[in-house]
């Protein structure tokens, strides 16, 4: 949600994590873009993710240390 309409997506670009929250680190496989909604200020993206949460039964985790 809230992608600026000068940001240039299209139906099969692939996502992945910026790092700008601090919350996930940069590069991390997230899915890819399968629909987009044009709004009249912004734009929304339907992402669908490559993990199946529902057949996998590992999750792994990431921590980012600050040094």
């Amino acid at each position: 949600k809230f992608i600026p309409l000068w940001q240039d997506i299209k139906v099969g670009d692939k996502v992945i994590t910026s790092g700008m929250d601090n919350i996930f680190p940069i590069g991390i496989k997230v899915g890819h873009i399968i629909k987009i909604k044009k709004l009249p200020t912004t734009q929304e993206a339907l992402v669908k993710p490559y993990a199946k949460v529902y057949k996998q039964t590992y999750f792994y985790t990431f921590r980012q240390l600050i040094k």
